[in-house]
């Protein structure tokens, strides 16, 4: 057996991960669930505790979710053993981008220790998931809980008829939070049930439809604006990347149709009626939004290298604008205004390198499946952004840092998988005649 090393468009940041290649006979890499697969199973599904304070450990002000207790170890383990593995710009630039938004919590009189964890909390989820992924089998399995996990809250929430925890930060509150747990087990969901060599069982492919049948349901049941939207451009960007094929057409047709039925044979349509009429004509809080933003842009210029600090940001917007107490509403304004430019370009940096992440070794030619993966990670990259025009808790969801994990865990496997076939494929040698020019190499 052959170790090769793999590396990534990290830099020397990034060391390589040890492939076998085994034989010329066998597969390079089996796709099978491993251990780890199986473990970040369970750390989604415990996503779903996240709605109930009472499966929270309590550490002073601070309330730990139950899945990065679970995480926990293997996050320690990883860090210790395969932390190198993980693409190198982007590690560099989520490590700068931490820093600089810890820096800017305790230049405040009062640090929030509570903001620093999250934070803390949220990269180190991002990077776990990701090195926790050994194969496809792994992300399907971690895509599969987390659907388990925000369906089982969809029907639970339509069950009791009662908002899902309260408005804190710190748990999975109103419906403007739940979507941003359900939003990225949606684009999940969807991207294996349209995706045409899907290696899902008939089980799974019907659990990921029940499950991502309810979110939509509910979100669309509820007054969340920005949940419609990002509902509707998931479904633009899965027909976008798969084209308008019948199987594609047939799973959002069916979802689509499910969900409306749902909505107006058992629920209300009084709240989706009142919000697309006040869409329509506009209303006080749009107009509110705006003047967040410019403020908190204007924060950031009086502010630029750590800014007012997250948890003064408030403050500062309501003195400013004469107004109570209010958040900026907008991940972009939060982190100019609470954090500073330089903790902005570091975070817009790691976002960069992640929608450019390509293998390094340039002998071995991108395959479609791995283009593929990318165009997944693009489409979370750009369902971040957008939610996070609406809301600065899209920094802290454990929905998007999960499913951001998945995909990068996905193209790394799929480039360690591309590179052992590669190097197991056998190459005729150049051959060159007199008077005759020099033919190509031809693979076998």
């Amino acid at each position: 057996m052959s170790s090769v090393p793999l590396s990534w468009s990290g830099g020397p940041v990034s060391p390589p991960a040890r492939v076998q290649t085994g034989g010329t006979g066998g597969k390079a890499i089996r796709d099978k669930l491993t251990f780890l697969g199986f473990s970040l199973f369970i750390i989604s599904l415990t996503v779903a505790f996240s709605a109930f304070e009472r499966f929270r450990l309590n550490l002073g002000t601070l309330y730990v979710h139950m899945y990065l207790m679970v995480m926990l170890p293997f996050c320690l383990f990883m860090v210790c053993t395969r932390l190198r593995e993980f693409p190198g710009l982007p590690l560099a630039s989520l490590f700068v981008f931490c820093t600089m938004y810890s820096l800017s919590t305790l230049s405040a009189g009062a640090p929030s220790y509570n903001d620093i964890a999250k934070i803390g909390g949220s990269a180190a989820t991002l990077v776990t998931t990701a090195l926790m992924v050994r194969s496809q089998t792994d992300f399907r399995a971690g895509v599969l809980g987390l659907c388990i996990a925000v369906g089982s809250l969809a029907f639970f929430g339509m069950h009791t008829a009662e908002n899902l925890g309260s408005n804190s930060t710190t748990d999975m509150g109103n419906k403007n939070t739940y979507s941003l747990y359900a939003l990225p087990a949606i684009l999940l969901s969807g991207y294996l049930l349209v995706k045409k060599k899907n290696s899902a069982s008939i089980l799974t492919t019907l659990a990921l439809i029940a499950f991502t049948f309810g979110p939509i349901v509910l979100i669309f049941m509820g007054g969340n604006r920005s949940g419609w939207a990002g509902c509707a451009l998931i479904a633009l960007m899965l027909l976008g990347m798969r084209g308008v094929s019948i199987r594609s057409i047939l799973i959002i047709g069916i979802l689509a149709y499910g969900s409306y039925f749902a909505i107006t044979r058992f629920g209300s349509t009084e709240t989706f009626a009142y919000r697309v009429k006040e869409t329509l004509q506009g209303n006080h809080s749009d107009l509110v939004r705006q003047q967040l933003f410019m403020a908190s842009m204007q924060i950031g210029l009086d502010n630029p290298i750590l800014g007012v600090s997250p948890q003064q940001l408030p403050y500062e917007l309501g003195r400013r604008l004469e107004t109570d107490l209010s958040a900026s509403h907008n991940v972009i304004a939060h982190i100019v205004g609470g954090s500073g430019f330089l903790c902005f370009i570091s975070m817009m940096m790691a976002g960069v390198f992640l929608w450019r992440i390509k293998p390094l070794n340039t002998a071995v030619p991108i395959s479609p499946e791995f283009r593929e993966a990318r165009k997944m990670l693009r489409m979370m990259l750009f369902l971040w952004f957008f939610r996070g025009q609406f809301t600065a808790e899209v920094l802290f969801s454990p929905g998007f840092n999960l499913g951001l994990g998945l995909l990068v865990g996905l193209c790394m496997v799929i480039a360690r998988r591309d590179l052992a076939q590669a190097l197991q494929r056998p190459i005729r040698p150049q051959v060159s005649l007199p008077g005759l020019p020099r033919l190509p190499s031809v693979a076998r």
